[in-house]
């Protein structure tokens, strides 16, 4: 080995990882991948090996240390220019009562953001992410092979005990975000609306450079036209139940806006 590639490699065994400046904690099934895709094409962002890194909720994970976790990360560069990098996991959100202290003490210096869904569209949304999971296997999900209204009746009734076929539980997100504004300053939890990043992404992006000491974008950058995880429904929501869901989901939007403090604009215009 030449001594440059040794000089090389020993840099890089010395210099540190990059610490995340940003966790996308949630929801699922609310523009996280895509977002995270636009981030990851910013030239002052150096991403992670994967966009999920699941670290701090499984117990797996976690146990082994923050050693093993910064491992997924780049190395610090040598180049003085300004850059950072940053996480997606979108079930730190759902498992808020772990994840919060864990990330607070762990990683004080991250800021964690939310995007909220419209509750009854995300869980439409994930219930088809399930039932795609029957034709389309993944190791990490669950295929559903019940129809969504029976999906939805055996969850209310306490027949779904796998939380990644919870649909609606995820859709809760007034304690899960009370968790995190317990255990996180103000300045580091920012929580943002599904149909920002859907209708105006270059605005969220941009706000998230800002905050990050990162360039602007301009808005007709390609990077604003990246979508992620899209895949086709077999059949539209059924009104019917589309209205029982709303009506259901009505109590927690108003303890959404009390955790939060304000009002949150989540909800789809057909609503």
């Amino acid at each position: 080995m030449s001594l440059y590639r040794r000089l090389s490699v020993l840099s890089r065994q010395v210099r540190p990882r990059m610490r995340p400046a940003l966790i996308i904690i949630g929801a699922q099934k609310a523009g996280t991948s895509a977002l995270f895709n636009m981030l990851a094409a910013h030239p002052e962002v150096l991403p992670p090996v994967r966009k999920e890194l699941h670290h701090f909720y499984r117990e797996e994970e976690y146990a082994k240390g923050m050693k093993h976790y910064l491992s997924h990360f780049p190395v610090q560069p040598i180049r003085s220019r300004a850059c950072i990098t940053l996480e997606a996991t979108p079930a730190y959100l759902f498992f808020s009562g772990i994840t919060a202290p864990r990330i607070a003490r762990d990683l004080p210096e991250a800021c964690c953001l939310a995007i909220l869904r419209d509750p009854v569209q995300r869980a439409y949304s994930a219930w088809n992410m399930c039932r795609d999971l029957v034709r389309k296997p993944h190791p990490m999900g669950l295929p559903e092979h019940r129809s969504f209204a029976q999906a939805v009746e055996d969850e209310l009734v306490g027949r779904t005990t796998d939380h990644r076929h919870k649909y609606l539980l995820r859709g809760q997100y007034a304690d899960q975000i009370a968790d995190f504004k317990q255990h996180l300053p103000a300045e580091k939890l920012l929580v943002r609306s599904y149909l920002q990043l859907k209708r105006d992404p270059a605005s969220l992006v941009n706000e998230l450079t800002d905050l990050l000491g990162l360039k602007a974008v301009a808005a007709d950058h390609p990077l604003f036209a990246i979508r992620s995880n899209k895949r086709p429904y077999s059949e539209p929501l059924d009104p019917g139940l589309a209205s029982e869901l709303y009506r259901y989901f009505t109590p927690e939007m108003a303890r959404l806006d009390a955790a939060l403090g304000h009002h949150l604009e989540i909800m789809e215009d057909d609503a």
